[in-house]
């Protein structure tokens, strides 16, 4: 096993990430990952799937 093989994978271009993902829910990355950032210190555990792009409302929507 190479350590390097899966830094290609977990970041390569054909990896999943959050920009992808916001875009599959019509939600502006940008905004999402300003808002998760400045929510998260506050966020309990139980409520971090919230912060999840699917499920995510800007602050104040919710």
């Amino acid at each position: 096993d190479k350590p390097e093989a899966a830094g290609t994978w977990i970041y390569g271009r054909n990896s999943p990430n959050y920009y992808g993902t916001c875009r599959l829910h019509g939600v502006n990355p940008e905004a999402w990952l300003t808002d998760v950032l400045n929510r998260l210190p506050d966020t309990k555990t139980e409520d971090l799937h919230l912060l999840l792009p699917g499920a995510w409302l800007p602050t104040g929507q919710h």
